[in-house]
């Protein structure tokens, strides 16, 4: 472990441009600019660093082909592009710049909850209410999937990826790794439903957020369980979890409002952040700073450092 990170404590401003739900929050990779979509079937593009106004500064909105809620955003690794999905069943890969629409994908057979480029940009997968996993090649103009993975008995809620596997929450509970070199899967189950899941930053460990209101994490090789925590509010809404920027801390939003960041070792709850009056359901930390994005039901984005 390296010396005390940095933790967020203080909010430092505001991110108002959706009307309804705030259903995901992302930063880019070199962490510039952080994007945002919701209920109002809009995508946001945001710089949180302005500090001359009290709220951050609307770069640009993306709207149009989605008919209902936008669930999830992943942008590319360049920050030329990026992918979104939502209630209806295709996805949409956007460029960034000048807000074009590049590709509608099919195939999905009800609504896309979750989507998740590789760090090349070249693939993505996506989770669906169709209880499958499909993975996609941006760089094909064939709009549709290269690979579906049919092992969820209920709605895919939540995907994550590396270089070489897909990992996947789902409410039936289980976590599934795909290594799509090797053509394997490895399921661990829990008794409860998944909503989100995430990779730590050195591929190394897992975590899971659950609706028994808590989080539980696993060495990602072995399939061990190695921690749990509890002290955030998960019963009925996905509530997003994600390791902080330096793996020693696990951050989640909560039903109640709260952010809550848990000691990634002791487990126990160091800090916890008040803002909300509706649950935070979606959280990101910038990849080197203190910065942390909340998004939440009531439709606002806070920025916290």
């Amino acid at each position: 472990m390296s010396e005390e990170s940095p933790l967020p404590k203080k909010l430092v401003r505001t991110l108002r441009g959706h009307n309804g739900r705030v259903m995901a929050v992302r930063f880019t990779k070199d962490g510039s600019y952080c994007m945002s979509c919701g209920q109002d079937r809009s995508i946001c593009l945001w710089n949180p660093f302005r500090d001359d106004m009290k709220d951050g500064f609307l770069i640009k909105r993306y709207k149009g082909p989605h008919s209902n809620a936008v669930n999830d955003v992943s942008i590319s690794s360049d920050n030329q592009s990026f992918v979104s999905c939502g209630e209806e069943r295709d996805i949409f890969l956007w460029d960034v710049s000048n807000a074009r629409l590049l590709r509608r994908y099919y195939g999905h057979s009800q609504r896309v909850n979750c989507v998740c480029l590789n760090n090349e940009g070249s693939v993505f997968a996506s989770g669906s209410y169709d209880t499958t996993v499909k993975l996609w090649d941006t760089r094909s103009r064939n709009s549709q999937c290269i690979q579906t993975m049919n092992d969820a008995t209920d709605s895919v809620t939540s995907v994550c990826m590396d270089d070489t596997c897909i990992i996947s929450g789902s409410v039936d509970g289980c976590i599934r790794t795909y290594d799509i070199r090797a053509g394997q899967l490895t399921t661990e189950k829990l008794p409860i439903p998944v909503c989100s899941v995430a990779l730590s930053r050195d591929n190394q460990c897992i975590v899971a957020s659950t609706t028994s209101s808590t989080l539980v994490l696993f060495e990602r090789k072995s399939g061990t369980l190695l921690n749990e925590y509890k002290g955030h509010v998960c019963e009925e809404f996905q509530i997003e979890s994600v390791f902080n920027n330096t793996d020693e801390y696990l951050i989640t939003g909560s039903e109640n409002g709260n952010i809550v960041i848990y000691n990634l070792i002791s487990t126990k709850a160091v800090n916890t952040l008040s803002f909300h009056t509706r649950p935070v359901c979606t959280v990101r930390q910038h990849p080197d700073q203190s910065l942390l994005i909340a998004g939440s039901y009531d439709g606002v984005v806070s920025v916290w450092e």
